[in-house]
């Protein structure tokens, strides 16, 4: 049960990638934390603070603005400039991870079986053409489901480490200060540009996923226990790694070569699901950046496709360990950028804005269901301040309200013992003593008047 819950809170804040690709290949780990020895551990529980708190914002603002995209909510909580940096930003982080992942399918298969480098690296590029073709949502969604087995693999890692290290914690240290080389001067800085790097890798999903629900407070709980979860099992990891090291230093999987120290089959296994989650997460960056390039010519996503899966492919033929030390300190710093736009946002006026519409939501939905529930009283009275709220919201009236009214329609639905039959209601009438109650223009609030630039809303919508 508890490896469930964590599945899904991970799942859920979009950080299940990131588990599945990085923790499960932990290069970049082992160059951004164990390479400082001690100090790695200290920056991995920096980690336990920042990256939960920048994965609470992104979902909560994915659900304020419910977003279908990151571009929705750059483009209104900064300037144009800004936005459009962020969305190349994102483009650029997705091109990156698509050869960097061939690379590591390469290694993968290279490390654990002998084979050469390009033919898994190959393997890999002809996997995400013939699945692009396909259900690509539903695909990775299936890979997905993964990610529990690769937890428990890393959680044995973890634990034989713990119980029977190869070396003391001082020794380890001084043996991956001289022998593990890391392209971050120091810990503090590998530590911010890591919390960039993950961010960029998830900001987007977590984005879209804090839309999931109307109820921006659970939508940030859901991604402040996320990422608390992921930052968690970052430091148990790095602990890990850091007592194993002279057994894993010079591996390009250093996960793969610790649980193969604990049994060659238990290093066969995880060398199969770390190679489809891997996958997972090149299909996905492949598939998005085609799309996003495309979403004026849909009928240029083929070639898009293609042609970025050579491209890939070719870069792909630089070593993993590599391309790790080379690319991922670029995407850090690009990622502490969006890192410090998010908390300057949130703090400075982003979470007044939402906590305020997120109350305003709870009341409209309070109203809703005692406009529905038969055994509830609904005045005029009510029926004013509904549609009061209602109209001072952010969001589309019609989508709010189709939204929360569902959602309420479906609980007495669900509830056995009350005489309430879905099929049998008619919202049409309710949304015409709506549209007839709406308030005067002038009493409505004008949220371009606040810190977001929301658009205007028309007087049709």
């Amino acid at each position: 049960m508890a490896l469930l819950t964590a599945f899904i809170l991970l799942q859920n804040s979009g950080k299940s990638p990131s588990v599945g690709a990085g923790f499960a290949s932990s290069q970049e780990l082992l160059q951004y934390f164990t390479a400082f020895g001690i100090w790695g551990i200290v920056g991995a529980g920096v980690g336990l603070i920042l990256d939960p708190l920048t994965i609470m914002i992104a979902m909560q603002y994915g659900s304020y603005f419910q977003a279908t995209s990151h571009g929705r909510v750059f483009s209104s909580i900064a300037s144009k400039p800004v936005a459009r940096f962020v969305d190349y930003a994102i483009i650029f982080t997705q091109f990156c991870h698509t050869f960097v992942m061939l690379s590591g399918g390469g290694a993968n298969l290279h490390q654990q079986w002998g084979l050469q480098p390009w033919v898994g690296s190959a393997l890999m590029a002809v996997l995400v053409l013939i699945v692009s073709s396909m259900n690509v949502a539903k695909v990775t969604n299936v890979l997905g489901a993964i990610t529990p087995f690769v937890l428990i693999l890393l959680l044995l890692a973890v634990g034989a480490a713990f119980i029977d290290p190869p070396s003391g914690l001082q020794q380890a240290h001084e043996f991956a200060s001289a022998h593990v080389e890391s392209p971050l001067p120091f810990w503090w800085v590998a530590t911010l540009n890591y919390l960039g790097l993950s961010l960029m890798a998830s900001t987007a999903m977590s984005i879209v996923m804090g839309a999931d629900t109307l109820n921006s407070r659970q939508a940030g709980r859901g991604g402040f226990f996320g990422g608390l979860l992921f930052s968690g099992m970052l430091v148990l990891l790095v602990i890990a790694l850091l007592l194993s090291v002279e057994d894993v230093w010079d591996a390009d999987l250093p996960t793969l070569a610790m649980l193969n120290e604990i049994h060659p089959w238990l290093g066969t296994a995880a060398a199969v699901f770390i190679y489809l989650m891997i996958f997972s997460t090149a299909i996905s960056n492949f598939y998005g950046m085609a799309r996003r390039l495309s979403a004026r010519r849909p009928n240029r996503y083929l070639p898009i496709l293609v042609a970025s899966v050579i491209i890939a492919f070719v870069l792909s033929f630089v070593p993993f360990g590599t391309l790790v030390g080379m690319v991922f300190p670029i995407l850090g710093y690009i990622g502490i950028i969006v890192i410090g736009l998010l908390i300057y946002t949130w703090l400075r006026r982003g979470r007044s804005i939402v906590n305020a519409e997120s109350r305003r939501r709870n009341k409209i939905r309070a109203l809703i269901l005692r406009m529905i529930d038969p055994k509830q009283k609904f005045t005029t009275s009510d029926q004013s301040q509904l549609s009061r709220e209602v109209y001072n919201s952010n969001l589309s009236v019609t989508h709010l309200r189709d939204e929360v009214a569902n959602d309420v329609i479906a609980e007495l639905d669900h509830q056995e013992s009350f005489p309430f039959h879905a099929e049998d209601y008619q919202l049409e009438k309710d949304w015409q003593k709506l549209d007839a109650t709406r308030p005067p223009a002038e009493k409505l609030r004008d949220p371009d008047t606040e810190h977001f630039q929301v658009p205007k809303k028309d007087n049709n919508r």
